[in-house]
C-alpha cells in the first residue's frame, strides 16, 4: 500500500493527501487532530489507523520525502483500529449540547455500545469523522445495532477538542470516513520541523516489504 500526506500541526488548516494507490489489503486513515487525551502523539503530530481483515498481527509503515526511494521505517501499529464510513447524511449543528440529529455507520471491525450520560461526558465513545476540510471529533452516548457491523448513534457532542470549525453549514454526505479514537491509533512520528511538509508512505503487514 501507498500513498502520500502532509501534516498540517492545526485542526483548522485541512491536510493535503494524495489517494492510496496499490492493494487495499490494509487500509489506512491519516488525522489531523488537537491533541488527545492518553495519547503519545506530540502535540504538532498526525495520528495513522490502520485496518485489516483478517489483521497481519501488526502493521509496519515507512516514510520517504519524495514517494520513489529513500523509505525509512518508522513505525508500527500492533492493534486493528476500528474505522468505518458514514451510512447516512450528518446534519450540521449541535454544539455545546446534546444534538438532536444521530447518524449511521458501518464499521469495518469493532463493536460500537452506548454509555451513559457520564461517562461520555468523562471522555468515552470519541470517534472522528472526516469532513472536506478536516476532522470533527464527536461523542456519541446511544449506539443501536441496526445491521450486521452498523450502528445508528444519537445522543451526540459536536465538535469536540476545538474542532467545530471543519463542521461547516451543509449536511456532510453519507460515505464521510469514521474512525473509533482508542490507542490503537499510532503517532505518525513527525518531527516539530516537519509540520505541513509534504511525505509519502507505504504500509504493510510486518512480513512486508516496505522500506528501500
Amino acid at each position: 500500500n501507498y500513498g502520500g500526506f502532509a501534516a498540517t500541526g492545526g485542526v483548522f488548516r485541512p491536510a493535503l493527501t494524495l489517494g492510496v494507490q496499490g492493494s487495499t489489503t490494509v487500509l489506512a486513515r491519516f488525522l489531523d487532530l488537537p491533541p488527545l487525551p492518553g495519547s503519545i502523539a506530540e502535540e504538532w503530530d498526525s495520528l495513522v489507523a490502520f485496518h485489516s481483515n483478517p489483521w497481519p498481527g501488526s502493521v509496519t509503515f515507512a516514510q520517504s520525502p519524495d514517494g520513489d526511494t529513500g523509505f525509512v521505517e518508522i513505525g508500527d501499529a500492533p492493534v486493528r483500529s476500528s474505522i468505518g464510513e458514514t451510512e447516512t447524511v450528518l446534519a450540521p449543528g449541535g454544539l455545546a449540547t446534546w444534538s438532536p440529529a444521530g447518524v449511521t455507520v458501518k464499521m469495518f471491525s469493532g463493536t460500537l455500545v452506548s454509555r451513559p450520560d457520564i461517562d461520555v461526558l468523562g471522555g468515552q465513545n470519541a470517534m472522528a469523522i472526516e469532513h472536506p476540510d478536516g476532522w470533527e471529533i464527536i461523542q456519541y452516548r446511544d449506539a443501536d445495532l441496526v445491521a450486521q457491523n452498523t450502528w445508528h448513534l444519537a445522543g451526540l457532542l459536536r465538535g469536540r477538542l476545538g474542532t467545530d470549525a471543519v463542521i461547516g453549514d451543509a449536511d456532510l454526505p453519507a460515505g464521510a470516513s469514521v474512525v473509533v479514537l482508542t490507542t490503537a491509533l499510532q503517532p505518525v512520528g513527525l518531527e516539530e520541523t516537519q509540520v505541513a511538509l509534504p511525505f509519502f508512505y507505504r504500509f504493510g503487514g510486518t512480513s512486508a516489504e516496505i522500506s528501500t
